[in-house]
């Protein structure tokens, strides 16, 4: 099993989704996590006199279904789920992050989750937003899956791992200016920490390369 990210400038993006799509198809793994938040969809939602937070869970809603609706027509065998649904992932009072992992692990070999960031808090019983980069590592880290793919369709954008030997935390950091980040460049993954272990391997890998990095990973 292994993560795939959607960030948010991949998510308003056909082209890219197609190819993910179709790769996708090719490497058939036996099971795969595709976790996503919002796209600019969300801006477009406040366009029309909604407020910000309510567009955002809107907007995640239905990038879920439209993401499920699309690969569909690609023949993939997704499941759709918004986090809050199902206990899927609930969010306590301290913030901690609980994934449902029986859930998870029930689904049926070659059918892959589709995963929006909508966690549910428990003590309030209102859906939240969960950052993209938590979510990312509370799933890798409560499943024990350690291939995490995040995709970039710009060959000239990479990240740059710092290892803190004391801290054992691996920080991936853009190696472009921040200022100056092309809309290619999945910013909203800058930040991303995770533990030692799990960040091998975590591949920024462009589109393209996918099939051939993923058929060699699981070969081994």
């Amino acid at each position: 099993m292994f993560i795939c990210v959607l960030d948010y400038e991949n998510l308003d993006n056909p082209l890219f989704l197609k190819s993910f799509a179709e790769t996708l198809k090719k490497v058939s793994p036996e099971q795969c996590i595709i976790l996503h938040a919002d796209s600019a969809y969300t801006d477009r939602i406040v366009q029309t006199g909604v407020m910000r937070h309510e567009a955002q869970l809107r907007s995640i809603q239905d990038l879920n279904h439209r993401l499920i609706t699309f690969f569909a027509d690609y023949g993939l065998p997704c499941i759709g789920i918004n986090g809050f649904q199902r206990g899927t992932v609930e969010i306590e009072e301290d913030n901690t992050i609980n994934i449902n992992t029986d859930f998870i692990n029930s689904l049926p070999k070659r059918t892959y989750l589709v995963l929006s960031s909508l966690g549910l808090h428990q003590s309030s019983q209102k859906i939240r937003p969960i950052p993209l980069p938590i979510l990312i590592q509370e799933v890798s880290v409560q499943l024990g899956i350690e291939p995490i793919y995040v995709f970039d369709t710009d060959k000239k954008s990479h990240f740059v791992a710092d290892f803190d030997s004391t801290l054992r935390k691996i920080t991936f950091k853009s190696l472009v200016d921040e200022k100056n980040i092309p809309n290619t460049f999945p910013r909203d993954l800058i930040g991303l920490t995770l533990s030692h272990y799990v960040c091998k391997p975590l591949f920024n890998i462009h589109i393209n390369k996918f099939h051939a990095t993923t058929y060699v990973s699981h070969k081994d």
